[in-house]
């Protein structure tokens, strides 16, 4: 649900709504501790500011990864576009851990 409301938002406001938008995913497996870290940041599309409230989508970013699979996240909303930055116990991601 976070990814998808994080594309939504995207197509609405960010790098999907200009023809020149960019989005780069990159995630990586840590081990000490076990951790799925996910790197989200939009470039090339409208200026972006950082929201005057936190809205449904953010919200229910925040309720994942926080909440639900007790993850850190970090949402910064850069001139170039948003930085989204979260990090996922494995544990609570995949039972039994992956190898």
């Amino acid at each position: 649900m976070a990814f998808h409301e994080l594309a939504t938002n995207a197509a609405k406001y960010g790098a999907f709504a200009d023809m020149a938008g960019k989005l780069h995913v990159n995630w990586e497996l840590r081990q000490h501790p076990e951790r799925l870290i996910i790197e989200w940041r939009e470039k090339g599309g409208p200026p972006v500011k950082a929201p005057t409230r936190r809205g449904f989508g953010t919200r229910l970013i925040r309720t994942v990864v926080e909440q639900q699979l007790q993850g850190m996240l970090d949402m910064t909303w850069e001139p170039g576009g948003l930085r989204c930055s979260i990090s996922l116990p494995l544990a609570n991601i995949a039972p039994g851990r992956m190898r």
